[in-house]
């Protein structure tokens, strides 16, 4: 039933709706990439970017990325519409850093060079930034890996 609602929530657009019971099948299941990647989204989207920035590390240390492979075509059409969603409505209270960096997560679940990207240009606006540095080293043995 969880699944089902914040699968719901999430496809209408009601983000900060669709997170608990996201947080919930995320709980019981938390190597279903689909929904952490469904969870992160929304959080982005409701600009918890911490918690999303933790749902990605977890992600990206507990899996492979499918960023390009043929599945991904389809089971990334609404990541896709949100990244053009979201960088023509940015969140007006976010830093520049947290808009390429909450670019970069969302560009990652369809586009891994785009991500680099984003992730290569947050690393230039704070240089010692630890989180981003591991991100990139991930992203780049990511290329040849699939989740799905």
């Amino acid at each position: 039933m969880d699944r089902m609602l914040g699968n719901q929530f999430f496809l209408a657009r009601k983000f900060s709706q669709a997170i608990p019971y996201l947080e919930r099948v995320h709980k019981k299941y938390p190597k279903d990439v689909q929904t952490a990647e469904k969870l992160i989204l929304c959080c982005v989207f409701t600009s918890q970017l911490e918690r999303a920035t933790s749902f990605f590390l977890n992600l990206l240390k507990h899996s492979a990325l499918d960023a390009g492979g043929k599945e991904s075509v389809q089971n990334h059409a609404k990541e896709k519409e949100l990244f053009a969603d979201w960088t023509m409505n940015l969140p007006g209270l976010l830093s520049a850093k947290e808009r390429i960096f909450a670019l970069g997560m969302i560009a990652t679940f369809f586009d891994i060079n785009l991500a680099s990207c984003y992730f290569r240009k947050a690393r230039e606006l704070d240089p010692k930034d630890v989180q981003v540095h591991q991100i990139l080293e991930n992203l780049k043995s990511n290329k040849r890996s699939c989740l799905y």
